[in-house]
């Protein structure tokens, strides 16, 4: 029987040799720095405890036509983040799907080299990678600047209607137009001739 791999010291070489699939699910009171990002106090139906983002993990030695395999490590995400949308002011539930990949080379300094030339992201090879931290740094870079509603249930901003587009609003809308209401009120001469005719004939 194979002793069960750490996901929080995960020797990721080891990992790839194995073939095999890991799985797992993570809370905010795993990921500490996230949930300082998060809305408080949390909606209801979610706790510090609760988990709010599933992952599935992999590893594979891909043959080089020249040198050695490279190692690399496939890293699917799915979270759902309690933010707060900044348009209506309410709670949210952002949702964060990743496809992730990373190829580990031998060192620091040449995984900072091939880093900025790679379309890939390049990490150093190391023996214990704490698999659920590396998921809440992705999670926390990919969480939007301001966080909205596609349609906000409720928005708060005059102006704005439920998907964050400015209502066209009317010269006639914002004043009303008192010339019309002055003349409104003001007896029609014409009217007041055609009476006079009336009572001469």
């Amino acid at each position: 029987m194979k002793t069960p791999l750490s996901v929080r010291k995960l020797n990721v070489a080891e990992f790839a040799r194995r073939e095999e699939e890991l799985t797992g699910s993570l809370s905010l009171d795993d990921m500490p720095r996230l949930a300082d990002l998060c809305v408080a106090p949390l909606p209801a139906g979610i706790t510090s405890s609760t988990p709010i983002a599933h992952w599935r993990a992999r590893g594979e030695f891909k043959p080089q036509r020249i040198g050695e395999p490279q190692l690399w490590l496939f890293l699917t995400l799915e979270a759902q983040i309690p933010l707060r949308c900044q348009r209506c002011l309410q709670d949210l539930l952002q949702l964060v799907p990743l496809e992730l990949s990373y190829r580990f080379v031998a060192t620091e300094e040449q995984a900072t080299l091939e880093d900025g030339e790679s379309e890939e992201e390049v990490l150093s090879l190391t023996r214990a990678l704490d698999l659920p931290a590396l998921c809440e740094d992705e999670l926390i870079m990919a969480l939007p600047l301001i966080p909205l509603h596609e349609i906000c249930p409720d928005p708060l901003v005059p102006g704005l209607d439920r998907a964050g587009i400015m209502l066209e609003i009317s010269d006639d809308d914002e004043q009303p137009n008192v010339q019309n209401s002055e003349e409104a009120e003001k007896p029609n001469p014409f009217a007041a001739l055609e009476s006079l005719r009336k009572k001469l004939h």
